[in-house]
């Protein structure tokens, strides 16, 4: 550092030291007057460094999580049996509003969406034609590589479709198995 800049910075502290309300109140009003303009300003800072630190922070929250995942997991579990019965009524009270709300989150589809596509089925299972075949609400059925609605199944369609790894060989494996197995019981 040169003089003339060791000089400045001294005379800051100085001045500060002895206007330091002055300068906080100056500064207060210059913000509470230019709020908006300097809020946009952060934002499009923040992206910026958020976009060209991106591995730096990833690194460092993982770093943090993983320094305090005891603390975290014993403070929600604590958190958890304190408030227990709470929320038990508020998603017993709420359960078709969080439904509707993880439906929008996964799928993509509003409630009307979901109603309409339910409705064009006829209220009907697509492969088994049944309304409720295991007593349950309807399930969104999906592709999982590309993430599109491809219909509303029963639990139970949707829960086979998931074990056959959406393949249809092997559902056209299991029909054919159970043609065979059909026919030699009814010639036994």
């Amino acid at each position: 550092m040169t003089k003339s800049s060791e000089a400045k910075l001294a005379y800051a502290r100085e001045y500060r030291a002895k206007h330091g309300e002055k300068c906080r109140a100056a500064c207060r009003a210059y913000h509470a007057a230019h709020k908006e303009e300097l809020s946009a300003k952060a934002r499009a800072y923040g992206k910026i460094y958020r976009a060209t630190h991106k591995q730096q922070l990833s690194a460092k929250g993982k770093a943090n999580w993983a320094a305090r995942r005891e603390y975290y997991s014993l403070r929600h579990k604590a958190y958890y049996e304190s408030h227990k019965e709470q929320w038990k009524a508020y998603d017993y009270a709420h359960r078709e509003q969080i439904r509707h709300k993880n439906i929008r989150r996964k799928y993509g589809l509003s409630p009307e969406q979901f109603n309409a596509l339910w409705q064009s089925q006829g209220e009907v299972c697509s492969i088994c034609k049944k309304p409720e075949c295991d007593g349950r609400r309807p399930h969104v059925d999906h592709d999982h590589a590309s993430g599109q609605v491809r219909s509303i199944l029963c639990g139970r369609c949707n829960r086979a479709l998931g074990l056959i790894d959406d393949d249809p060989q092997i559902a056209l494996g299991m029909a054919e198995y159970l043609r065979r197995y059909a026919r030699s019981a009814a010639d036994n």
